[in-house]
């Protein structure tokens, strides 16, 4: 009781202290001190059961101007007026606002601190707060209002052309439709990010931008245009972080090695389930899919150049995202061992009547093949140097003086110019049609006509 009795002595010494600064104060049901408006500030006082003092609060203002014919009404009972007006109201107060349209006129929107749209404004009061409401006539011409504006959300990664939300509006003139009104995006740091249809229709249009590690989300300042008025909305668009599937990862050949085949079996790592396409220099190409343990395998479809040589390997996983690229640059070894090609025409020890002789056969498809003539340990010529795809190649060898020559054929590097395979060899008898003669050493073999090629 003593302890009640000396709070009221205060907050009456405080009372009379007060008075001569213009204070307007009010009581509650027990007489004792509510509020307060001390130097045109507002105080609200707070007690516990027993009537003691616990705090004194602040609270905040809700401050509306009403542009055009129409009220607006909260649900606390502190603000019904048709021109400017305020509320007061305790932190984190919970205050809706309704807009009315006085006959012959429309609610446009909401504009300022925490309302937009045109539906009712529900406001969390934390802070002081200024709201506009617009109304207008029915029948004049009125800029557009927009009724939908976000916020979207788009995956990061997401290609060109994806949709990211429709953007809408009406009229302004008491219509509920967006035909005729045509949007654009005029500014926000989404504004090279995205584009938008002249129906409202908002889709990436640069989707290298849309890294949620650089940027979470954008902004777009989006007008609508109705013909006579233009109107501008402020959107905010979410990037949605996704799990994104790295580079496969090349292990052999591994990087500066060098290798003595060239078509060396590639290997690596990747994510499991996961397709890992690899390229060469010269458009080879083979794609594995990645096994439960990590592991993925391909064999290029044609060989590699000698010398230096650069694979580019990607992967799409199972859902379809795809990978970062990564590459390996190694060396395929000038002295590399590959197969002989084979000599199929003409057999060996042919008898030809004539100077000229084509030479055919098959060879290993992308790879160099070279034929050369000898006669005896001297080398007359190379002739037909070239890489044969389809691995079926055939060499012209013309002006030939009569004689015995070795015809060889081996595969060579189309870099370096060195011998890469065993030869494969043959001997032809070039004669005289006329004298039906070989001529060797100086000799003059006669030649059995039937043993003579055509």
């Amino acid at each position: 009781m003593i302890a009640k009795k000396i709070i009221n002595i205060m907050i009456l010494c405080l009372l009379v202290n007060l008075q001569a600064r213009g204070l307007n104060y009010s009581y509650d049901s027990l007489n004792r001190l509510n509020s307060a408006t001390i130097d045109g500030s507002y105080v609200e006082y707070v007690y516990d059961k027993a009537g003691n003092l616990l705090e004194t609060k602040t609270p905040h203002t809700i401050s509306v101007t009403v542009m055009g014919a129409g009220t607006v009404t909260d649900n606390r009972n502190k603000i019904d007026c048709g021109e400017d007006c305020v509320g007061v109201y305790g932190n984190n107060t919970s205050v809706t606002l309704t807009a009315t349209p006085d006959a012959g006129n429309i609610f446009t929107g909401w504009s300022g601190s925490g309302c937009s749209g045109t539906s009712t404004c529900t406001i969390n009061v934390t802070v002081q707060h200024t709201v506009q409401a617009t109304f207008s006539g029915t029948s004049g011409n009125n800029a557009p209002i927009f009724t939908a504006t976000g916020p979207f959300n788009i995956d990061e990664n997401s290609s060109n052309g994806s949709f990211v939300g429709n953007i809408d509006a009406h009229d302004g003139d008491g219509g509920a439709t967006d035909a005729g009104l045509a949007y654009s995006i005029t500014g926000g740091t989404g504004q090279s990010v995205f584009t938008v249809s002249n129906t409202g229709v908002l889709t990436v249009a640069n989707s290298t931008a849309l890294n949620y590690e650089a940027d979470m989300s954008f902004s777009l300042t989006v007008n609508v245009y109705d013909g006579s008025f233009n109107t501008s909305a402020n959107i905010t668009i979410n990037v949605n972080n996704l799990t994104e599937i790295s580079a496969p990862v090349i292990t052999v050949p591994s990087i500066g090695s060098t290798v003595n085949t060239t078509t060396p079996q590639l290997q690596g790592t990747g994510q499991a389930g996961a397709t890992v396409s690899v390229i060469g220099p010269q458009s080879q190409s083979c794609s594995g899919i990645v096994a439960g343990n990590g592991f993925w395998s391909c064999t290029l479809s044609s060989g590699l150049q000698q010398g230096s040589n650069t694979l580019y390997a990607s992967q799409v996983s199972s859902g379809g995202q795809t990978s970062p690229t990564t590459s390996v640059t190694f060396t395929v070894n000038g002295m590399i061992s590959e197969p002989a090609p084979v000599i199929l025409s003409p057999d060996d020890n042919a008898i030809i009547a004539g100077n000229n002789v084509t030479v055919s056969g098959t060879s290993e498809p992308g790879i160099g093949l070279k034929v050369s003539v000898y006669d005896g340990a001297v080398l007359v010529n190379h002739y037909c140097e070239a890489i044969y795809i389809t691995g079926e190649w055939s060499c012209p060898i013309t002006a030939l003086p009569y004689g015995v020559y070795t015809v060889n054929a081996y595969h060579y590097s189309t870099v370096s110019g060195v011998t890469i395979s065993p030869a494969a060899s043959i001997t032809v008898n070039l004669i005289d049609p006329v004298l039906d003669t070989i001529f060797k050493d100086g000799f003059d073999e006669p030649v059995d006509p039937a043993l003579i090629s055509e």
